[in-house]
């Protein structure tokens, strides 16, 4: 049932054959693709994929709801709203509290509310602008052959914060993977003891655009320093969470006892999956 998918998939999003077989190799699970047939083609599909949500910092079972699509000519008859209902009955079924998603458009979130998913996460891209300190040097940027340290710097940092996505080494090898099929640099970041002080997702084409950004926050402007040192840049924008103010929505998120999600932390979904 592969190729079916694939070909729907690449149908409607367009990505790359790489990018495909990368997500079908190390995401995909026949357990967790629902989707519908005609005529022997399968014409809408989503897939979810197992992860957990921290909640009173303890990880919650969550989907993640990803590569929701229907070919243009079955628009409108209602196949993807029952595929999500679907998946709210499984989630049930299976004991998965939640299911978060990433609309893959602005216009898409009435959509997914009426569906009764909730928008609970946002972001801002916030600008960081080189102090011309005098110790930026001491913060060294080396490329991540191995992404344990980096899950668990990232599962320390947003446990906090209710309703972060918590990922395993699985979903962060893809991330890594994929930011290097998207031309984006993942790298460590090391201190002047040779000490792990954080990671940085950016743009290789375009460094002034940092994807995330996990570190200390008291270390965040000196790192930054150091990284627009080497880039030889004056300024730099972050896609950081964010909850209060003009921010982007991001997400959304169901909760299968049908209770509204309020967020008052800064719950964190920035990358998955876009």
């Amino acid at each position: 049932m592969r190729h079916p998918l694939k070909s729907l998939w690449k149908t409607v999003f367009g990505d790359g054959d790489e990018y495909i077989d990368l997500f079908f190799s190390r995401l995909y699970d026949p357990q967790n693709a629902l989707f519908f047939e005609q005529n022997g083609k399968v014409v809408s599909a989503l897939h979810l994929i197992l992860t957990d949500i921290f909640v009173a910092g303890q990880p919650r079972p969550a989907y993640y709801l990803c590569g929701a699509a229907t070919l243009p000519e079955y628009r409108g008859r209602g196949l993807m709203g029952k595929l999500i209902g679907r998946a709210k009955s499984i989630s049930r079924e299976r004991g998965v509290e939640y299911i978060a998603l990433i609309p893959a458009a602005a216009g898409l979130f009435p959509y997914y509310r009426k569906h009764g998913f909730y928008a609970a996460y946002s972001v801002q891209h916030s600008l960081y602008q080189y102090n011309h300190r005098e110790n930026e040097k001491r913060y060294f940027f080396t490329p991540a052959d191995d992404v344990s340290t980096a899950v668990s710097m990232h599962n320390d940092r947003f446990r906090a914060m209710d309703y972060s996505l918590r990922k395993d080494g699985r979903l962060f090898g893809f991330i890594q993977n994929e930011a290097e099929l998207l031309g984006r640099q993942l790298s460590y970041v090391t201190d002047s003891h040779n000490q792990k002080a954080g990671y940085i997702l950016y743009s290789k084409k375009n460094p002034q655009r940092i994807k995330e950004l996990v570190c200390d926050d008291a270390a965040r402007q000196n790192l930054l320093d150091a990284f627009m040192l080497e880039h030889r840049l004056n300024e730099v924008w972050i896609t950081e969470p964010f909850n209060g103010g003009a921010e982007i929505q991001k997400g959304m998120l169901w909760a299968a006892d049908g209770k509204p999600v309020t967020c008052q932390s800064k719950p964190y979904i920035n990358v998955m999956l876009d």
